[in-house]
């Protein structure tokens, strides 16, 4: 594995910890700021793995609707603190580079292919009550952590360590 390699999937990695994954940029669309990338990158994971239970069990869809939506605010409010923050407040100025897009929306993709294959729909229930009950304090982390893995990602890519 070259280092380019390695520390990709290391940074990757860390990102997905964060439940890191989210939609490409669409072109009618102006970029994503790497803070609206990050706190997308919350919500996303947890998005697919809906998609993939609403399609196994559409009368899930009503509940999965209102768990991410709420989910997705709970987000937004603990990032706008966040982003008012030192460290975090330079991440609202910076475009997301389409290395970050293009890794999130592969792994996004391996998501989805993993829940299809494992045939995960039986966890379905369970993983709505663990959305719907996820904790404040947990939440904040998973949001630290992927505004944190947004600028490694950044600065590893300004020291030309990711391509």
């Amino acid at each position: 594995m070259t280092p380019n390699n390695s520390m990709r999937n290391v940074l990757l990695a860390s990102m997905l910890v964060a439940s890191a994954a989210t939609t490409a940029a669409q072109p009618t669309r102006p970029p994503l700021t790497a803070a609206e990338f990050a706190l997308q990158a919350v919500s996303e994971r947890p998005r697919t793995y809906a998609s993939f239970c609403i399609a196994s069990n559409p009368a899930m869809k009503v509940g999965f609707e209102r768990a991410l939506s709420d989910l997705s605010m709970r987000v937004q409010d603990i990032g706008k603190s966040l982003l008012a923050s030192e460290p975090f407040e330079p991440l609202t100025h910076k475009t997301v580079p389409q290395i970050l897009v293009d890794a999130f929306e592969e792994q996004n993709g391996e998501l989805l292919s993993q829940l299809k294959a494992t045939n995960a729909a039986p966890s379905c229930a369970r993983f709505l009550a663990n959305v719907d009950r996820i904790d404040g304090d947990l939440l904040k982390a998973g949001v630290m952590q992927a505004l944190s893995s947004v600028q490694a990602a950044l600065a590893a890519i300004e020291k030309g360590m990711l391509k």
